[in-house]
């Protein structure tokens, strides 16, 4: 099928270029009464991801921060929402957008729109 192969070709090029990373699942919790705010729950999760710039004319069209990454992801079970953060190396990533590559109904991969914290 396809879907099969394009999954295969996607995997074959993050396992050749991907480096590890640690995508950190944020959900809401509770309010916390002493603290006075809402609590957040981290499930960290070790991925396999590959990092690119943007190009010149996809930051010039002013949705891309000039401190933007691109990531792609394995699309595995989980789904990778907007306010997640990654980290790479000792740069952390919140991710602003997700978009999902699928074909015949498969999820194949995750590209993020990822903005340093650290710049």
């Amino acid at each position: 099928m396809l879907a099969d192969k394009l999954r295969a070709a996607a995997h074959k090029l993050i396992d050749k270029f991907g480096n590890p990373m640690v995508l950190n699942e944020i959900v809401e919790g509770g309010y916390d009464v002493i603290a006075g705010e809402n609590t957040k729950i981290v499930t960290p999760h070790n991925v396999i991801g590959v990092i690119s710039p943007y190009s010149t004319s996809e930051i010039l069209e002013g949705v891309i921060d000039i401190n933007d990454a691109k990531v792609l992801l394995y699309a595995d079970n989980y789904l990778i929402d907007k306010g997640w953060t990654l980290e790479f190396d000792t740069d952390v990533f919140e991710i602003m957008n997700v978009s999902q590559t699928t074909a015949q109904n498969k999820k194949i991969v995750y590209e993020l729109q990822c903005r340093s914290r650290n710049a």
